[in-house]
Protein backbone atom coordinates (compact mmCIF):
# COMPACT_ATOMS: atom_id res chain seq x y z
CA UNK A 1 0.00 0.00 0.00
CA UNK A 2 2.70 2.63 0.61
CA UNK A 3 4.16 1.48 -2.55
CA UNK A 4 1.21 2.60 -4.19
CA UNK A 5 0.98 5.72 -2.68
CA UNK A 6 4.10 6.59 -3.67
CA UNK A 7 3.28 6.06 -7.14
CA UNK A 8 -0.38 7.96 -6.93
CA UNK A 9 1.56 11.32 -5.32
CA UNK A 10 3.99 10.73 -8.57
CA UNK A 11 1.50 11.03 -10.75
CA UNK A 12 -0.10 13.78 -8.97
CA UNK A 13 3.30 15.79 -8.46
CA UNK A 14 3.74 15.41 -12.03
CA UNK A 15 0.21 16.67 -13.15
CA UNK A 16 0.07 19.33 -11.06
CA UNK A 17 3.61 20.60 -12.63
CA UNK A 18 1.92 20.21 -16.23
CA UNK A 19 -1.24 22.14 -14.52
CA UNK A 20 1.58 24.83 -13.46
CA UNK A 21 3.02 24.76 -16.75
CA UNK A 22 0.06 24.72 -18.93
CA UNK A 23 -1.01 28.08 -17.06
CA UNK A 24 1.88 29.92 -16.38
CA UNK A 25 3.30 29.62 -19.73
CA UNK A 26 1.47 30.33 -23.09
CA UNK A 27 1.63 26.86 -25.52
CA UNK A 28 0.19 26.88 -28.85
CA UNK A 29 -3.44 26.13 -28.69
CA UNK A 30 -3.02 24.90 -24.62
CA UNK A 31 -4.10 25.70 -21.67
CA UNK A 32 -4.83 24.22 -18.14
CA UNK A 33 -7.95 22.32 -19.39
CA UNK A 34 -6.58 18.68 -20.48
CA UNK A 35 -4.25 18.76 -17.60
CA UNK A 36 -6.76 19.41 -15.04
CA UNK A 37 -8.72 16.53 -16.33
CA UNK A 38 -5.88 14.41 -16.09
CA UNK A 39 -4.89 15.36 -12.36
CA UNK A 40 -8.55 15.25 -11.67
CA UNK A 41 -9.04 12.08 -12.89
CA UNK A 42 -5.37 10.62 -10.94
CA UNK A 43 -6.88 12.25 -7.96
CA UNK A 44 -10.45 10.27 -8.32
CA UNK A 45 -8.95 6.79 -8.93
CA UNK A 46 -6.26 7.06 -5.72
CA UNK A 47 -9.01 8.44 -3.43
CA UNK A 48 -11.09 5.67 -4.57
CA UNK A 49 -8.19 2.69 -4.80
CA UNK A 50 -6.09 3.95 -1.93
CA UNK A 51 -6.56 2.64 1.84
CA UNK A 52 -9.08 0.58 3.71
CA UNK A 53 -10.13 2.35 6.42
CA UNK A 54 -12.80 1.20 9.45
CA UNK A 55 -13.17 3.72 11.72
CA UNK A 56 -17.01 4.10 12.23
CA UNK A 57 -18.67 6.91 10.36
CA UNK A 58 -20.59 9.49 13.03
CA UNK A 59 -23.72 9.15 12.57
CA UNK A 60 -25.25 12.39 13.67
CA UNK A 61 -29.15 13.45 14.57
CA UNK A 62 -29.77 11.81 11.07
CA UNK A 63 -31.08 15.62 9.75
CA UNK A 64 -29.09 18.70 8.73
CA UNK A 65 -30.85 21.11 11.21
CA UNK A 66 -32.50 24.62 10.71
CA UNK A 67 -29.06 26.09 11.65
CA UNK A 68 -27.15 24.44 8.43
CA UNK A 69 -29.86 25.58 6.25
CA UNK A 70 -30.02 29.20 6.75
CA UNK A 71 -26.13 28.64 6.57
CA UNK A 72 -26.13 26.48 3.52
CA UNK A 73 -28.79 29.00 2.00
CA UNK A 74 -26.69 32.40 3.50
CA UNK A 75 -23.67 30.88 1.77
CA UNK A 76 -24.83 29.59 -1.28
CA UNK A 77 -26.12 32.90 -2.06
CA UNK A 78 -23.52 34.95 -1.44
CA UNK A 79 -21.22 32.91 -3.31
CA UNK A 80 -23.84 32.95 -6.59
CA UNK A 81 -24.16 36.97 -5.62
CA UNK A 82 -22.21 38.10 -8.48
CA UNK A 83 -24.56 36.32 -10.85
CA UNK A 84 -27.32 38.72 -10.70
CA UNK A 85 -25.01 41.37 -12.53
CA UNK A 86 -25.11 39.10 -15.79
CA UNK A 87 -28.15 39.64 -17.71
CA UNK A 88 -28.70 39.34 -21.38
CA UNK A 89 -31.55 41.14 -23.12
CA UNK A 90 -32.06 38.44 -25.41
CA UNK A 91 -34.83 36.45 -25.01
CA UNK A 92 -33.39 32.93 -24.92
CA UNK A 93 -31.58 33.99 -21.58
CA UNK A 94 -34.89 33.43 -19.83
CA UNK A 95 -37.05 31.83 -22.74
CA UNK A 96 -39.19 34.99 -22.29
CA UNK A 97 -40.47 34.92 -26.06
CA UNK A 98 -42.11 31.32 -25.52
CA UNK A 99 -43.72 32.65 -22.36
CA UNK A 100 -45.02 35.82 -23.70
CA UNK A 101 -46.31 33.96 -26.73
CA UNK A 102 -49.05 31.53 -24.29
CA UNK A 103 -51.49 33.66 -23.92
CA UNK A 104 -54.38 31.81 -23.69
CA UNK A 105 -55.10 28.69 -21.62
CA UNK A 106 -55.48 26.82 -24.71
CA UNK A 107 -51.70 27.76 -25.41
CA UNK A 108 -50.75 26.79 -22.40
CA UNK A 109 -52.06 23.83 -22.55
CA UNK A 110 -50.37 23.26 -25.81
CA UNK A 111 -47.54 22.75 -24.16
CA UNK A 112 -48.54 19.28 -23.21
CA UNK A 113 -49.28 17.88 -26.62
CA UNK A 114 -46.58 19.67 -29.29
CA UNK A 115 -43.52 19.43 -29.86
CA UNK A 116 -40.95 21.89 -29.10
CA UNK A 117 -38.46 23.19 -32.15
CA UNK A 118 -35.31 21.85 -30.71
CA UNK A 119 -36.41 18.41 -30.25
CA UNK A 120 -37.28 18.47 -26.56
CA UNK A 121 -40.76 17.58 -24.56
CA UNK A 122 -40.10 19.58 -21.02
CA UNK A 123 -43.80 21.08 -21.01
CA UNK A 124 -43.96 21.79 -17.33
CA UNK A 125 -40.32 23.65 -16.98
CA UNK A 126 -41.63 25.85 -19.96
CA UNK A 127 -44.86 25.90 -17.49
CA UNK A 128 -42.58 27.55 -15.00
CA UNK A 129 -41.50 30.08 -17.48
CA UNK A 130 -44.53 31.08 -17.85
CA UNK A 131 -45.51 31.84 -14.53
CA UNK A 132 -42.28 33.49 -14.23
CA UNK A 133 -43.35 35.78 -16.95
CA UNK A 134 -46.69 36.52 -16.04
CA UNK A 135 -45.08 37.47 -12.25
CA UNK A 136 -41.81 39.16 -12.93
CA UNK A 137 -42.02 40.08 -16.84
CA UNK A 138 -38.46 41.29 -18.04
CA UNK A 139 -37.46 41.89 -14.19
CA UNK A 140 -34.24 39.54 -14.63
CA UNK A 141 -32.93 39.64 -11.13
CA UNK A 142 -36.09 37.45 -10.14
CA UNK A 143 -35.31 34.86 -12.40
CA UNK A 144 -31.74 34.60 -10.89
CA UNK A 145 -33.38 34.34 -7.68
CA UNK A 146 -35.32 31.52 -8.40
CA UNK A 147 -32.51 29.79 -9.68
CA UNK A 148 -30.95 30.53 -6.26
CA UNK A 149 -33.36 29.18 -4.77
CA UNK A 150 -33.97 26.13 -6.42
CA UNK A 151 -30.09 25.20 -6.58
CA UNK A 152 -30.41 25.56 -2.92
CA UNK A 153 -33.28 23.26 -2.59
CA UNK A 154 -31.46 20.42 -4.79
CA UNK A 155 -28.40 21.12 -2.27
CA UNK A 156 -30.68 20.40 0.78
CA UNK A 157 -32.04 17.44 -0.90
CA UNK A 158 -28.90 15.63 -1.96
CA UNK A 159 -27.62 15.82 1.84
CA UNK A 160 -30.94 14.50 2.75
CA UNK A 161 -30.16 11.40 0.25
CA UNK A 162 -26.59 10.97 1.34
CA UNK A 163 -28.52 10.25 4.99
CA UNK A 164 -31.30 8.52 3.58
CA UNK A 165 -28.96 6.09 2.08
CA UNK A 166 -27.37 5.87 5.25
CA UNK A 167 -24.46 7.74 6.00
CA UNK A 168 -24.94 9.76 8.42
CA UNK A 169 -25.66 13.37 9.30
CA UNK A 170 -22.04 15.00 9.10
CA UNK A 171 -22.05 13.24 5.39
CA UNK A 172 -25.32 14.74 4.27
CA UNK A 173 -24.18 17.95 5.53
CA UNK A 174 -20.60 17.78 3.90
CA UNK A 175 -22.48 16.67 0.43
CA UNK A 176 -24.84 19.72 0.85
CA UNK A 177 -22.11 22.38 1.03
CA UNK A 178 -20.16 20.49 -1.94
CA UNK A 179 -23.16 20.52 -4.62
CA UNK A 180 -24.04 23.94 -3.53
CA UNK A 181 -20.74 25.46 -4.03
CA UNK A 182 -18.94 23.25 -6.89
CA UNK A 183 -17.82 25.10 -9.50
CA UNK A 184 -18.76 23.36 -11.96
CA UNK A 185 -22.56 23.94 -11.61
CA UNK A 186 -21.72 28.03 -12.35
CA UNK A 187 -23.91 27.50 -15.97
CA UNK A 188 -26.64 25.42 -15.10
CA UNK A 189 -27.35 28.42 -12.22
CA UNK A 190 -26.20 31.05 -13.92
CA UNK A 191 -28.25 30.66 -16.82
CA UNK A 192 -32.11 31.03 -15.89
CA UNK A 193 -33.41 29.50 -19.36
CA UNK A 194 -30.90 25.98 -17.62
CA UNK A 195 -33.73 25.78 -15.57
CA UNK A 196 -34.86 22.48 -16.77
CA UNK A 197 -31.68 20.60 -15.12
CA UNK A 198 -31.88 22.03 -11.57
CA UNK A 199 -36.25 20.97 -11.53
CA UNK A 200 -35.29 17.66 -12.96
CA UNK A 201 -32.29 17.09 -9.83
CA UNK A 202 -35.56 18.74 -7.90
CA UNK A 203 -37.75 16.08 -8.55
CA UNK A 204 -35.50 13.47 -9.09
CA UNK A 205 -33.62 13.67 -5.52
CA UNK A 206 -37.57 13.36 -3.94
CA UNK A 207 -38.54 10.16 -6.22
CA UNK A 208 -35.77 8.83 -4.90
CA UNK A 209 -36.33 10.02 -1.07
CA UNK A 210 -39.62 8.71 -1.42
CA UNK A 211 -38.35 5.72 -3.28
CA UNK A 212 -36.26 5.07 0.07
CA UNK A 213 -39.25 5.60 2.33
CA UNK A 214 -41.56 3.23 0.25
CA UNK A 215 -38.92 0.66 0.70
CA UNK A 216 -38.71 1.12 5.13
CA UNK A 217 -42.42 0.96 5.50
CA UNK A 218 -44.99 -1.00 5.03
CA UNK A 219 -48.80 -1.53 4.46
CA UNK A 220 -50.74 1.87 3.46
CA UNK A 221 -48.27 4.20 3.85
CA UNK A 222 -45.90 1.88 2.09
CA UNK A 223 -47.90 2.04 -1.11
CA UNK A 224 -48.04 5.86 -0.76
CA UNK A 225 -44.81 6.47 -1.00
CA UNK A 226 -44.29 4.53 -3.99
CA UNK A 227 -47.40 5.80 -5.50
CA UNK A 228 -45.76 9.87 -4.59
CA UNK A 229 -42.19 8.92 -5.71
CA UNK A 230 -43.19 7.43 -9.25
CA UNK A 231 -45.59 10.73 -9.88
CA UNK A 232 -42.31 12.99 -8.65
CA UNK A 233 -40.46 10.61 -11.33
CA UNK A 234 -43.14 11.70 -14.46
CA UNK A 235 -43.08 15.43 -13.10
CA UNK A 236 -39.63 15.07 -13.48
CA UNK A 237 -39.21 13.66 -16.73
CA UNK A 238 -41.33 16.57 -17.63
CA UNK A 239 -38.84 19.20 -16.53
CA UNK A 240 -36.17 17.26 -18.90
CA UNK A 241 -35.01 13.98 -20.00
CA UNK A 242 -32.40 13.60 -17.49
CA UNK A 243 -34.64 12.17 -14.98
CA UNK A 244 -34.98 8.90 -17.36
CA UNK A 245 -31.90 7.74 -15.67
CA UNK A 246 -34.11 6.92 -12.46
CA UNK A 247 -35.09 4.04 -14.66
CA UNK A 248 -31.15 2.80 -13.91
CA UNK A 249 -30.36 4.16 -11.31
CA UNK A 250 -33.85 2.29 -8.82
CA UNK A 251 -32.46 -0.92 -9.69
CA UNK A 252 -28.71 -0.12 -8.94
CA UNK A 253 -29.43 1.02 -5.72
CA UNK A 254 -31.91 -2.09 -4.78
CA UNK A 255 -28.87 -4.28 -6.11
CA UNK A 256 -26.04 -2.27 -4.56
CA UNK A 257 -27.69 0.02 -1.59
CA UNK A 258 -29.46 -0.15 1.54
CA UNK A 259 -32.19 -2.71 -0.36
CA UNK A 260 -29.77 -5.35 -1.06
CA UNK A 261 -30.61 -7.00 2.27
CA UNK A 262 -34.33 -6.70 1.31
CA UNK A 263 -33.88 -8.83 -1.80
CA UNK A 264 -35.79 -7.98 -5.31
CA UNK A 265 -39.17 -9.47 -4.04
CA UNK A 266 -40.62 -6.74 -2.71
CA UNK A 267 -39.49 -4.52 -4.75
CA UNK A 268 -41.03 -5.66 -7.71
CA UNK A 269 -44.46 -3.65 -7.34
CA UNK A 270 -42.28 -0.54 -7.31
CA UNK A 271 -40.10 -1.80 -10.36
CA UNK A 272 -43.57 -2.49 -12.56
CA UNK A 273 -44.76 1.23 -11.90
CA UNK A 274 -41.07 2.61 -12.61
CA UNK A 275 -40.92 0.87 -15.92
CA UNK A 276 -44.90 1.85 -16.33
CA UNK A 277 -44.26 5.16 -15.98
CA UNK A 278 -41.27 4.93 -18.36
CA UNK A 279 -42.97 3.48 -21.07
CA UNK A 280 -45.82 5.87 -20.95
CA UNK A 281 -43.58 8.80 -20.71
CA UNK A 282 -41.62 7.20 -23.96
CA UNK A 283 -44.76 6.34 -25.83
CA UNK A 284 -45.81 10.37 -25.70
CA UNK A 285 -42.46 11.06 -27.07
CA UNK A 286 -43.26 9.20 -29.87
CA UNK A 287 -46.51 10.24 -30.66
CA UNK A 288 -45.44 13.51 -30.50
CA UNK A 289 -42.27 13.09 -32.32
CA UNK A 290 -42.75 10.18 -34.07
CA UNK A 291 -39.65 9.31 -32.58
CA UNK A 292 -37.58 9.50 -29.64
CA UNK A 293 -36.95 13.05 -30.29
CA UNK A 294 -33.87 15.13 -29.07
CA UNK A 295 -31.43 17.19 -30.47
CA UNK A 296 -30.89 17.09 -34.60
CA UNK A 297 -27.29 17.20 -34.08
CA UNK A 298 -26.62 15.52 -31.20
CA UNK A 299 -24.74 11.34 -31.67
CA UNK A 300 -23.22 8.72 -29.53
CA UNK A 301 -20.24 7.01 -30.15
CA UNK A 302 -17.11 5.58 -28.92
CA UNK A 303 -15.95 8.88 -28.20
CA UNK A 304 -19.00 9.81 -25.97
CA UNK A 305 -19.10 6.68 -24.68
CA UNK A 306 -15.63 7.84 -23.17
CA UNK A 307 -16.12 11.26 -22.62
CA UNK A 308 -19.38 10.04 -20.28
CA UNK A 309 -16.61 8.21 -18.20
CA UNK A 310 -13.95 10.64 -18.34
CA UNK A 311 -15.87 14.07 -17.67
CA UNK A 312 -18.22 12.63 -15.18
CA UNK A 313 -15.62 10.78 -13.04
CA UNK A 314 -13.09 14.30 -13.18
CA UNK A 315 -14.90 17.67 -14.04
CA UNK A 316 -17.24 17.42 -10.94
CA UNK A 317 -14.09 17.53 -8.86
CA UNK A 318 -12.89 20.99 -10.06
CA UNK A 319 -13.38 22.86 -13.54
CA UNK A 320 -13.65 26.66 -14.38
CA UNK A 321 -13.32 28.45 -17.71
CA UNK A 322 -10.17 27.75 -19.26
CA UNK A 323 -10.15 29.65 -21.99
CA UNK A 324 -9.95 33.63 -20.54
CA UNK A 325 -6.13 33.33 -19.46
CA UNK A 326 -5.42 35.94 -16.80
CA UNK A 327 -3.07 36.12 -13.83
CA UNK A 328 -6.10 35.14 -11.46
CA UNK A 329 -6.76 32.09 -13.29
CA UNK A 330 -3.68 30.88 -13.28
CA UNK A 331 -3.25 31.15 -9.61
CA UNK A 332 -6.85 29.28 -9.01
CA UNK A 333 -4.87 26.37 -11.11
CA UNK A 334 -1.77 26.50 -9.36
CA UNK A 335 -3.50 26.64 -5.76
CA UNK A 336 -5.62 23.45 -7.39
CA UNK A 337 -2.84 21.26 -8.65
CA UNK A 338 -1.60 22.19 -4.70
CA UNK A 339 -4.49 20.81 -3.00
CA UNK A 340 -4.83 17.75 -5.45
CA UNK A 341 -1.25 16.63 -4.33
CA UNK A 342 -1.82 17.76 -0.66
CA UNK A 343 -4.55 15.39 -0.69
CA UNK A 344 -2.35 12.26 -1.47
CA UNK A 345 -0.38 13.28 1.76
CA UNK A 346 -3.58 13.60 4.01
CA UNK A 347 -5.65 10.97 2.42
CA UNK A 348 -6.04 8.15 5.12
CA UNK A 349 -7.98 5.89 3.32
CA UNK A 350 -11.44 4.44 3.33
CA UNK A 351 -14.11 1.51 2.48
CA UNK A 352 -14.10 1.48 -1.21
CA UNK A 353 -17.50 -0.14 -1.70
CA UNK A 354 -19.47 2.66 -1.20
CA UNK A 355 -17.36 5.23 -2.75
CA UNK A 356 -17.16 3.05 -5.82
CA UNK A 357 -21.09 2.53 -5.92
CA UNK A 358 -21.70 6.38 -5.98
CA UNK A 359 -19.37 6.78 -9.01
CA UNK A 360 -21.59 3.64 -10.54
CA UNK A 361 -24.73 5.85 -9.80
CA UNK A 362 -23.18 9.34 -11.12
CA UNK A 363 -22.29 7.73 -14.33
CA UNK A 364 -25.63 5.82 -14.79
CA UNK A 365 -27.42 9.14 -13.79
CA UNK A 366 -25.03 10.84 -17.08
CA UNK A 367 -26.40 8.53 -19.65
CA UNK A 368 -29.32 10.39 -20.68
CA UNK A 369 -26.75 13.14 -21.51
CA UNK A 370 -24.20 10.55 -23.90
CA UNK A 371 -25.61 12.09 -26.94
CA UNK A 372 -24.47 15.68 -25.88
CA UNK A 373 -21.69 14.42 -23.22
CA UNK A 374 -19.19 15.75 -26.25
CA UNK A 375 -20.41 19.13 -26.36
CA UNK A 376 -18.40 20.14 -23.05
CA UNK A 377 -15.77 22.79 -23.89
CA UNK A 378 -12.84 23.93 -21.89
CA UNK A 379 -14.99 26.99 -21.31
CA UNK A 380 -17.28 25.10 -18.86
CA UNK A 381 -19.89 25.54 -22.04
CA UNK A 382 -22.81 22.40 -21.79
CA UNK A 383 -21.25 21.52 -18.46
CA UNK A 384 -24.84 21.89 -17.01
CA UNK A 385 -25.58 18.31 -18.64
CA UNK A 386 -23.35 17.26 -15.51
CA UNK A 387 -25.64 18.51 -12.94
CA UNK A 388 -27.15 15.51 -12.25
CA UNK A 389 -24.06 13.38 -11.54
CA UNK A 390 -22.47 15.42 -9.86
CA UNK A 391 -25.19 14.97 -7.41
CA UNK A 392 -23.74 11.15 -6.35
CA UNK A 393 -19.99 12.69 -6.87
CA UNK A 394 -20.71 15.28 -4.49
CA UNK A 395 -21.75 12.45 -1.78
CA UNK A 396 -18.79 10.37 -3.06
CA UNK A 397 -16.19 13.67 -1.93
CA UNK A 398 -17.97 14.24 1.24
CA UNK A 399 -17.03 10.73 1.98
CA UNK A 400 -13.42 11.16 1.06
CA UNK A 401 -13.24 14.21 2.70
CA UNK A 402 -14.70 13.06 6.00
CA UNK A 403 -11.46 10.74 6.01
CA UNK A 404 -8.99 13.12 5.51
CA UNK A 405 -6.54 14.28 7.76
CA UNK A 406 -7.22 17.87 9.10
CA UNK A 407 -9.90 17.45 7.60
CA UNK A 408 -11.90 21.06 8.60
CA UNK A 409 -9.03 22.91 7.21
CA UNK A 410 -9.15 20.66 4.23
CA UNK A 411 -12.44 20.85 3.84
CA UNK A 412 -12.67 24.67 3.83
CA UNK A 413 -10.03 25.29 1.81
CA UNK A 414 -11.43 22.44 -0.97
CA UNK A 415 -14.57 24.71 -0.82
CA UNK A 416 -12.85 28.19 -1.24
CA UNK A 417 -11.13 26.96 -4.55
CA UNK A 418 -14.73 26.17 -5.61
CA UNK A 419 -16.21 29.40 -4.87
CA UNK A 420 -12.72 31.04 -6.56
CA UNK A 421 -13.17 29.18 -9.58
CA UNK A 422 -17.05 29.40 -10.01
CA UNK A 423 -16.71 33.27 -9.66
CA UNK A 424 -14.30 33.51 -12.10
CA UNK A 425 -15.82 31.45 -14.80
CA UNK A 426 -18.99 34.02 -14.20
CA UNK A 427 -16.65 36.94 -14.68
CA UNK A 428 -15.92 35.39 -17.52
CA UNK A 429 -19.69 36.76 -18.75
CA UNK A 430 -19.64 39.51 -16.63
CA UNK A 431 -16.49 40.60 -18.92
CA UNK A 432 -18.15 39.71 -22.07
CA UNK A 433 -21.32 41.85 -21.45
CA UNK A 434 -18.72 44.88 -20.87
CA UNK A 435 -16.77 43.78 -23.70
CA UNK A 436 -20.03 44.31 -25.99
CA UNK A 437 -20.71 47.07 -25.23
CA UNK A 438 -17.37 48.60 -25.78
CA UNK A 439 -17.96 46.93 -28.86
CA UNK A 440 -21.38 48.72 -29.55
CA UNK A 441 -19.39 52.03 -28.87
CA UNK A 442 -16.32 51.39 -30.89
CA UNK A 443 -19.03 50.77 -34.07
CA UNK A 444 -21.30 53.76 -32.80
CA UNK A 445 -18.26 56.12 -33.08
CA UNK A 446 -16.63 54.70 -36.37
CA UNK A 447 -19.96 53.64 -38.69
CA UNK A 448 -20.53 55.64 -42.05
CA UNK A 449 -23.25 54.47 -43.69
CA UNK A 450 -23.34 50.88 -42.98
CA UNK A 451 -21.21 48.74 -40.26
CA UNK A 452 -19.97 45.30 -41.52
CA UNK A 453 -18.85 42.82 -38.35
CA UNK A 454 -16.36 39.92 -39.02
CA UNK A 455 -15.55 36.85 -37.65
CA UNK A 456 -17.41 37.03 -34.63
CA UNK A 457 -17.46 33.29 -32.54
CA UNK A 458 -20.93 31.89 -31.80
CA UNK A 459 -19.52 31.39 -28.06
CA UNK A 460 -16.32 33.14 -27.53
CA UNK A 461 -15.25 31.85 -24.37
CA UNK A 462 -17.97 29.73 -24.07
CA UNK A 463 -20.61 32.70 -23.37
CA UNK A 464 -24.09 31.59 -24.65
CA UNK A 465 -26.21 33.58 -26.68
CA UNK A 466 -23.13 36.27 -27.51
CA UNK A 467 -23.71 36.83 -31.27
CA UNK A 468 -27.80 37.55 -30.41
CA UNK A 469 -26.93 39.68 -27.50
CA UNK A 470 -24.55 41.39 -29.80
CA UNK A 471 -26.96 42.17 -32.35
CA UNK A 472 -29.93 43.21 -29.80
CA UNK A 473 -27.21 45.71 -28.45
CA UNK A 474 -26.02 47.08 -31.67
CA UNK A 475 -29.93 47.67 -32.88
CA UNK A 476 -30.56 49.79 -29.84
CA UNK A 477 -27.19 51.58 -29.54
CA UNK A 478 -27.02 52.07 -33.71
CA UNK A 479 -30.66 53.36 -34.63
CA UNK A 480 -31.10 54.12 -38.82
CA UNK A 481 -27.43 52.15 -39.24
CA UNK A 482 -27.55 49.14 -40.87
CA UNK A 483 -25.22 46.51 -39.93
CA UNK A 484 -24.26 42.99 -41.12
CA UNK A 485 -22.69 39.97 -38.94
CA UNK A 486 -21.22 37.43 -40.96
CA UNK A 487 -17.93 34.52 -40.18
CA UNK A 488 -15.55 36.37 -42.51
CA UNK A 489 -14.79 39.66 -43.77
CA UNK A 490 -14.90 38.71 -47.80
CA UNK A 491 -18.59 37.32 -47.06
CA UNK A 492 -19.42 40.94 -45.52
CA UNK A 493 -21.19 42.42 -48.94
CA UNK A 494 -22.27 46.27 -48.06
CA UNK A 495 -25.33 47.44 -49.78
CA UNK A 496 -24.33 49.32 -53.65
CA UNK A 497 -23.63 52.64 -53.23
CA UNK A 498 -23.36 52.72 -49.68
CA UNK A 499 -19.95 53.45 -47.84
CA UNK A 500 -19.38 50.62 -45.35
CA UNK A 501 -17.00 50.01 -42.10
CA UNK A 502 -15.13 46.58 -41.04
CA UNK A 503 -15.12 45.92 -37.85
CA UNK A 504 -13.35 42.41 -37.12
CA UNK A 505 -13.55 40.10 -34.05
CA UNK A 506 -10.18 40.38 -31.98
CA UNK A 507 -9.73 37.39 -30.38
CA UNK A 508 -7.18 38.53 -27.61
CA UNK A 509 -9.07 41.69 -26.48
CA UNK A 510 -12.38 40.18 -26.80
CA UNK A 511 -13.89 42.83 -28.63
CA UNK A 512 -14.63 44.45 -31.98
CA UNK A 513 -11.92 46.88 -33.83
CA UNK A 514 -12.23 48.55 -36.69
CA UNK A 515 -10.65 46.85 -39.19
CA UNK A 516 -10.92 48.15 -42.96
CA UNK A 517 -13.25 50.65 -44.86
CA UNK A 518 -14.75 49.92 -48.11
Amino acid sequence: MKRARLIWLLVLLVLAANVIAAGAFRFSAQNAYKPILLLNGACVLGLLALGNATEPRPQGSGCLGPSFLLLLSLSVVAAYFASFWVNFTYHDWTHRHIAADLNSWSAVGHLFTARQPDGMYRPLTFLSFWVDYRLFGSALWAYHLQSLVIHVADAVLVGLLAIRLGLGARIGRLAAWIFGLSAIHFEAVLWPAARFDLLAVLFSVIALLLFLAHGRTSGGRAAAYGLASLLSYAVAILTKETAYSLALLVPALIALGPFAERGWRRAMPYLAGLLSVTLAMFAIRFAIFKGVGGYAHSSVSLKSIYLLGADTLSLPLFGMNFTVRTSISILIAIVWAALAVAWGFLHRGSSRREKLVMLVLALLSAVPALSVIGWIQPSMLHTRHLYWPSAWFAIFLAMVLDETRRRRVFIVAFLLIQVAAMNYSVWVYRDALQRIDQSVEAVARSARGEALIAGVPDDPNGVICYIPELRERLAQGLPGVPFCICSKAADCGPSPGRPAVVFQWDAGNRRLVESTAR
